[in-house]
């Protein structure tokens, strides 16, 4: 019965998680930020990262127009494989997923994996490459609310980087993805076969057959859909760039509570944030 329950209550925890505050308002952020062709970049820690966790959107994306930029912050060279030009074989990889998903360009920044934090060099390299994109979109690992089963040092930091660059740059929208607080939902049905292909083009990673993998993926996008009745779905959180405005120019940096609940209907047609129904 112990195995039974421990699961039981470890679904419950994820379903507590992908569920929204307000349904009808998270599937239709999830349209608009698919809808029409936007400037997106998105900032992963290691190869796979990114088409595991979003890979849906982002396609949805790119076939919409938008132009996708992906930052790789490290090579991924010391995640458990023997290999030792694993660095080298992780961007074929990537570079695989990023011709199936419709990705623009990725950007190596090539720092060494496991020790993210540690490096100095990586917040200035990433900001240079957001002033180059001028991204209206970024995605990035949820620093706050990460999902209890994805934490991971270089993830935290790759969401940490993120928010201490944006107080300075807040004309960007800013999608948490690996999130417990979901606030946004994105139906990715359309494109479950491309993100599945996607995330089997990091074979070096596959630590079972490709089908198990695939069912994987799948069974997660189920359990992400499922508390808005949809068959296969992503979830996002979404920074508040009126209260980190608000807080940065007081000089103030600290997470909080929960920001102000939502009193009107959102208006369509921006690829800036409309609501404010998140934590950070």
């Amino acid at each position: 019965m112990a195995p039974f329950a421990l699961g039981w209550l470890g679904w419950r925890r994820l379903e507590r998680g992908f569920r929204p505050a307000n349904a009808e308002l998270a599937l239709f952020e999830g349209l608009e930020l698919v809808r029409g062709p936007k400037r997106v970049l998105a900032v992963t820690a290691h190869p796979d990262d990114l088409e595991a966790l979003a890979g849906g959107t982002l396609r949805l994306m790119a076939l919409s127009g938008s132009e996708i930029h992906v930052a790789v912050l490290s090579d991924g060279r010391q995640q458990s494989n023997w290999r030792s030009n694993l660095g080298q074989i992780r961007k074929l990889e990537e570079e695989h997923a990023a011709n199936i998903l419709g990705y623009s360009r990725v950007h190596y920044l090539g720092f060494r994996d496991l020790s993210l934090s540690r490096i100095p060099e990586l917040g200035p390299a990433l900001e240079s490459l957001w002033d180059n994109v001028k991204p209206e979109v970024l995605f990035t690992f949820d620093p706050s609310f990460p999902e209890p089963y994805i934490v991971h040092p270089d993830h935290l930091t790759a969401g940490r980087i993120v928010l201490d660059i944006v107080r300075t740059r807040p004309d960007v929208a800013v999608y948490f993805y690996g999130t417990s607080d979901t606030s946004v939902i994105v139906d990715i049905s359309p494109v479950i076969h491309d993100k599945s292909q996607a995330v089997l083009a990091h074979r070096s990673q596959l630590q079972a057959p490709p089908a198990v993998y695939s069912l994987l993926m799948r069974v997660y996008a189920w359990l992400r859909g499922r508390p808005v009745q949809l068959k296969s779905a992503e979830g996002f959180r979404v920074l508040s760039l009126e209260n980190l405005t608000a807080r940065s120019s007081r000089g103030q940096w600290i997470p909080g509570g929960r920001s102000e609940k939502i009193n009107s209907p959102p208006q369509a047609g921006s690829a800036r944030r409309r609501t404010r129904c998140e934590r950070f």
